[in-house]
């Protein structure tokens, strides 16, 4: 199954996806299914069909579960289904194994973040899929830990963790570039979606109190796709009157963003709950130190490339940009933590080793007809 472009999962199955699909060539073929398959991206590929239903963004995400995934998925019967994203369909063909990637359980712990249409799908769907699903992806130790916490062995027993790559995009231009969009000083970086478990209204108001107590000439640079937190962020930087200072940017693409990240002095990460934070890593890989929260699964993506705080302090996430942005030695020595740090992840091996994960709940599905007897 396939995400919208522009979220966290839409990039993490488009770093992932090619690798797994030329890794298999030979030995197995893929059916994509979503909303608009990028089938510009696959259609030659000998081993791979493309099958979109072009629903609406906000309808679709419901109603493919219970519609186009479910009547594709009983006319293919595919031997493995591999949602992604949480929720596998409300009914496939008895036959067909599962997978099922957790990326974080926001639903049990951070449900006030979530848009309520989300939390009922997550609250309804997960445990659902968790329960019936063959073999269950965690992207890092942090979330196959809340899985063991909050399911039981049944569920976590199926648990193996693939953890997401780092930098998988063109080689960064020079830093003159972003004079188009307006960058002329040293900046810190976000990067991710506007919503709330994304912190971003404590970052700004520690945002502003750098400026206020420094007098480092420093911009914040705010990169996401329009989502539900996109009018409260610009209230925010309008009430705090730090519009001057923050620049906020649509999705850019890669060639852009890897240049970003490259020139940035540190990239600010204080969410609430991150089930691996690809941003962090892909930042790392270009020897950018962190600033990000000391919970969830940061400690293990960031290691000591970066300075961790405490997401519901704004004196917290203020001290830690201070110290980022006024000592340059310190930029540099945790920069090279990053950079060491961030070749701990791979694309290549996530691929591998979710393509085994998908042959593995194959293969458990073939010993569970056996034992229970196929219908």
């Amino acid at each position: 199954m396939l995400e919208i472009p522009g979220s966290g999962i839409a990039r993490y199955i488009k770093c992932l996806l090619p690798i797994m699909i030329e890794q298999s060539e030979g030995r197995h073929h893929w059916l994509l299914y979503g909303r608009a398959c990028p089938s510009g991206d696959y259609a030659n590929l000998p081993n791979v069909t493309c099958r979109s239903d072009y629903l609406p963004r906000d309808v679709g995400r419901i109603a493919s579960l219970f519609f186009s995934q479910v009547i594709w998925g009983n006319i293919d019967r595919p031997d493995v289904y591999w949602s992604p994203a949480h929720r596998l369909p409300w009914f496939l063909p008895r036959k067909t194994a599962t997978t099922v990637t957790v990326h974080d359980l926001c639903w049990l712990k951070q449900p006030e973040t979530m848009r309520r249409v989300t939390y009922h799908l997550d609250r309804v769907l997960m445990p659902r899929s968790l329960a019936s699903t063959q073999q269950i992806i965690a992207i890092s130790e942090s979330t196959a830990e809340d899985i063991r916490l909050h399911f039981d062995e049944t569920v976590w027993k199926k648990v193996s963790i693939a953890t997401e790559g780092g930098a998988h995009m063109p080689s960064p231009l020079p830093i003159t570039h972003l004079k188009t969009l307006g960058i002329e000083m040293p900046y810190v970086l976000f990067v991710g979606s506007f919503e709330p478990r994304k912190n971003l209204a404590r970052l700004l108001q520690a945002f502003q109190q750098v400026i206020k107590q420094s007098d480092t000439e420093i911009l914040l640079v705010l990169v996401g796709g329009a989502s539900w937190g996109q009018n409260s962020v610009r209230s925010d930087i309008a009430a705090l009157g730090v519009a001057g200072k923050v620049l906020v940017l649509d999705n850019v693409d890669d060639q852009i963003l890897s240049t970003l990240y490259c020139h940035a002095q540190c990239l600010a990460a204080p969410s609430l709950l991150e089930g691996f934070c690809l941003p962090a890593a892909e930042a790392m890989s270009f020897g950018t130190p962190v600033l990000a929260s000391m919970s969830s699964a940061f400690p293990e993506v960031v290691g000591q490339g970066g300075v961790l705080v405490d997401p519901l302090s704004v004196d917290s996430i203020a001290d830690g940009l201070t110290k980022l942005v006024t000592n340059e030695e310190l930029r540099r020595e945790l920069g090279a933590h990053a950079l060491q740090h961030s070749r701990g992840f791979s694309w290549e091996r996530a691929g591998l080793a979710t393509l085994k994960i998908l042959e593995n709940a194959h293969a458990t599905k073939k010993m569970e007809l056996a034992r229970y007897g196929a219908r």
